[in-house]
């Protein structure tokens, strides 16, 4: 857990249920008070359920929690004219992340709809990705299961969390497919896997849900 700007904190922390470095919000919590943080940042895609439990977690660890969030849209246009915003390898593709929220106070309509929205949409994606690639990996008579559901709640029980706290990212999907099929030449496009797991998930990520590729559904 990096330090922001020299100083004892980090901004930006994705937690679980959120594809995570850390297995739970306890974990980073005890990571963040090992390595003498006094304040950390959580910025969680799509749900920002767990906050309360972070609140609550950093309090007994002597640790400020930050809050924030973050989102992935697609601009139409700047997509058509090939520009890249900041995502390296999607044209259109464009990371929102807002700092400083109170995720406690009540929302108004309007926010609450547009909350709704955004969840709904990804959740849509997921689902369609893994459609895609039910099919794909069928076509190369590889069976998988792949059920949203069921990676939903396999998150949501290794992070302690309920099932309805669990938005899939592309990350989780690459992690359900390096767990569940054992096919390099598909996967990697080699003889074996490679070594680490974050990298041969990065290669499932690239090779199989990015623009172009057989799992890719665009955000909306």
């Amino acid at each position: 857990m990096n330090a922001t700007a020299g100083l004892p904190a980090n901004t930006h922390v994705h937690v679980p249920p959120n594809f995570s470095a850390f297995a739970t919000v306890a974990d980073t919590f005890r990571a963040a008070s090992a390595e003498g943080m006094q304040a950390v940042g959580v910025s969680n895609f799509y749900d920002q359920s767990v906050y309360a439990t972070v609140q609550e977690t950093a309090a007994s660890a002597g640790i400020t929690a930050l809050f924030g969030l973050e989102f992935i849209t697609q601009d139409p246009d700047l997509a058509a004219e090939g520009i890249l915003v900041n995502d390296p390898a999607n044209a259109g593709r464009v990371y929102l992340c807002g700092k400083g929220i109170n995720p406690f106070q009540p929302k108004s309509e309007r926010a609450k709809a547009t909350a709704a929205s955004i969840r709904t949409a990804n959740d849509e994606r997921a689902a369609k990705m893994l459609a895609k690639l039910r099919t794909y990996f069928r076509d190369n008579d590889v069976h998988a299961e792949l059920d949203a559901d069921a990676i939903r709640a396999d998150i949501a029980t290794r992070a302690g969390v309920p099932i309805a706290w669990v938005s899939l990212q592309e990350r989780h999907i690459a992690r359900a497919i390096y767990n569940e099929i054992d096919n390099p030449h598909l996967l990697y496009g080699q003889a074996q896997a490679p070594g680490d797991a974050t990298t041969a998930q990065g290669i499932i990520r690239a090779r199989l849900l990015k623009v172009g590729k057989p799992g890719f559904v665009p955000e909306v």
